[in-house]
């Protein structure tokens, strides 16, 4: 900053805060500028750089109390902070870190110059920051010496871990330990992805990431964690703890109406906005209407490639809708991965479908994010307000309900709401709570159907889920699965039904006096989910269980990005036994890829190609199936036939080679305590 600003920000010389020319110039600065009033704590100013920082904007951050930016364990040495100035000596410094907009956390070097009356007394203090974080600008003298870097170390504010190149963690400072809440011996040699999740993430970055730390007594705190190499391949982790800072941002965030994510108002600020719209509708006979938008992939996304991605990509969704939306309107971030725009002053229903066009249009080509890009759509649900007794939250629930209509029709559908959609949506809503009762009740239960080899054996059985509703009696898989899939509940509900089927192939065997092997189906997300493998060792291991007689049964190669990651856990996967299948082969989206890297040991062809091995079936999927088999031949794989129906099916697929069958023919799926020995 020059002589001249710091002369303008002077104790002698008081700005005019309300200046446009002043605040345009301070705006300008790349330092981070406050100043507040200490008696009361309220901010009077601040720039737009250090606004930025906490994710606010200047007018809303002005009338804060200072105090709401600091996590609590900090206000007490904020104070002790403000007691250490005097008439005498008004100015100090002092080093902070500060977590930008993006989430990087960044050193700050701050010059606090307090503002005194004729008697002494403390009314203000102006502070000035400067980031200090770059390499260029860091003292050289923790380089030094060894000795000195211990110290550094030993004595650090934040977490620090040293791990090799085996991920175990060889070395922890005090602050490392106080997070976890726990002595050097239960952490030193354990794999540092017990703790720390997602860590994954940082053998490809040097970009810090936000994460989960676990403690062993289950405690979990958000943190920042960084990373920096050592030409050995041991690393460095840095460990923040930002979870009351975090906790204290978006609660500022909430009171100022805005998400802290995309900038947007949030789903607070949104109903004010949506009753003033309504009701203004209503006075000037105008139409008012809701587009209800989610995005199409952005979970996969931000599961496979983790939170930090997922943010800036929902950052860009969001400027996206701001260019497209008229002044008039208001966008909003509804939670997740929704969003609602509030369309007014619409004079047919033909508007608001234009409306959102126009937003699934501009959402619909590449973003770009951290170098890459990334495509996710929207399924659209539209509501109009036509009648004056819809409330706001009758608009909200129609259009939410028709945004459901679009997710079901495919994905990057635009669905306009009609009355009936609102009996839908209510019968929705049930079910809906309903499952996710089940799931947390731990109330589902898995069928089990045999495998037979050429023999006619039984060799194996597949668990699939099951679930019956109280009151209503069996609900079909492809009801509840997808519903499953898209409220996030899948890992959590698979893991629970992985060990509930180590346990009872366990107990089934020993009932028909042969081991029998479980076939059980995953998708990719779930394998890319943090600690998939760790999970299903520890089912193994429950169960008493052999990972050769697991085979984990996935759906085609999709459009999933972490590819190399998922590779990865399906190599571990193997080498640790379990035994790795490709599901309903032959549609959907395979790719070569998983074929020629990924270590499958089974191709499983779907029922659609074994309906063809029918005495009256199509020549040319019979030649497409005897195609599958002999390319799973040539890379030394097992082929399994599903659906076999009928006699002819089950004969031709003997003469065809195939080694294992599973169908309605050969078994239908029951209960284990209606299996029959």
């Amino acid at each position: 900053m020059s002589r001249r600003m710091r002369d303008s920000l002077s104790v002698t010389s008081r700005p005019e805060l309300g200046s446009a020319e002043l605040r345009e110039i301070l705006d300008r600065q790349p330092e981070l500028i406050v100043r507040y009033d200490v008696t009361t704590g309220r901010i009077r100013f601040s720039n737009k750089t250090y606004a930025t920082a906490f994710r606010s904007t200047p007018s809303a951050l002005e009338g804060t109390d200072i105090m709401d930016l600091f996590a609590p364990h900090e206000r007490d040495e904020v104070r002790a902070w403000w007691s250490g100035f005097t008439p005498d000596e008004p100015v100090r410094a002092h080093d902070t870190l500060v977590e930008t907009v993006l989430g990087e956390p960044r050193w700050h070097r701050w010059t606090d110059t307090a503002i005194f009356d004729d008697e002494g007394r403390l009314l203000e203090i102006q502070a000035v920051g400067r980031d200090l974080t770059d390499a260029n600008q860091l003292s050289d003298e923790v380089h030094r010496s060894e000795a000195r870097f211990r110290l550094a170390f030993d004595h650090a504010p934040i977490g620090m871990a040293l791990v090799d190149s085996t991920n175990h963690i060889r070395r922890t400072n005090d602050a490392f330990r106080k997070l976890l809440g726990c002595q050097a011996e239960r952490i030193i040699g354990r794999d540092a992805g017990d703790f720390i999740s997602d860590l994954s993430k940082l053998t490809t970055t040097d970009t810090p990431i936000e994460t989960v730390l676990r403690s062993p007594s289950g405690f979990k705190r958000w943190c920042w964690v960084s990373v920096a190499h050592s030409a050995e391949g041991d690393r460095l982790l840095q460990i923040v703890d930002v979870h009351d800072r975090k906790t204290a941002q978006d609660r500022l965030a909430e009171l100022v109406g805005s998400d802290p994510v995309t900038g947007l108002i949030n789903r607070r600020g949104l109903r004010a906005r949506l009753s003033r719209a309504v009701t203004k509708a209503h006075e000037e006979r105008q139409l008012v209407g809701v587009a209800f938008l989610d995005l199409d992939g952005f979970k996969l996304i931000n599961d496979s490639l983790g939170h930090g991605v997922g943010d800036d990509l929902l950052r860009s969704v969001a400027d996206r809708i701001r260019d497209t939306v008229r002044p008039e309107d208001t966008a909003a971030r509804f939670g997740g991965d929704e969003f609602i725009v509030v369309l007014t002053g619409l004079r047919t229903r033909q508007d608001a479908v234009d409306a959102a066009n126009r937003l699934r249009q501009a959402l619909a080509s590449p973003h770009r994010v951290r170098g890459g890009e990334l495509t996710v759509g929207a399924s659209i649900g539209l509501a109009v307000a036509e009648n004056p007794r819809q409330s706001p939250k009758d608009l909200l629930r129609a259009a939410d309900a028709a945004m459901y209509q679009a997710k079901a029709a495919g994905t990057g559908e635009i669905v306009l709401s009609d009355h009936r959609m609102a009996a839908t949506l209510d019968a929705q809503i049930d079910l809906r709570g309903d499952l996710e009762a089940a799931a947390h009740d731990d109330t589902m239960r898995l069928h089990y159907q045999p495998l037979v080899d050429a023999a006619g054996d039984i060799v194996a059985a597949e668990a699939l889920l099951r679930w019956e509703r109280p009151g209503v009696g069996p609900v079909a898989p492809n009801v509840f699965l997808p519903m499953l899939e898209r409220s996030g509940l899948m890992a959590s509900v698979g893991q629970q039904q992985l060990r509930r089927g180590c346990r009872e192939i366990v107990e089934l065997s020993t009932r028909v006096g042969r081991p029998l092997d479980l076939w059980f189906n995953v998708g990719l997300r779930e394998v890319v989910a943090p600690n998939f493998a760790a999970n299903v060792r520890a089912a193994l291991d429950a169960a008493d269980m052999s990972a050769e007689r697991l085979c984990l049964e996935l759906t085609e190669w999709s459009d999933l990005r972490d590819r190399s990651h998922a590779l990865t856990v399906l190599a571990e996967l193997r080498e640790l036994g379990v035994r790795i299948a490709l599901d309903d082969f032959g549609t959907g989206y395979a790719s070569m890829d998983l074929l020629r890297d990924g270590p499958l040991a089974c191709l499983k062809i779907d029922r659609g190609f074994t309906a063809a091995l029918a005495d009256d079936g199509p020549c040319r999927e019979r030649a497409l199936v005897a195609a599958m088999i002999e390319m799973a031949r040539a890379l030394d794989m097992q082929v399994v036939a599903e659906g076999v129906e009928t006699e002819s099916q089950l004969r031709r697929c003997l003469e065809m080679g195939v080694g294992l069958l599973q169908g309605w023919h050969l078994g239908r799926p029951v209960a284990p305590a209606d299996w029959q020995v």
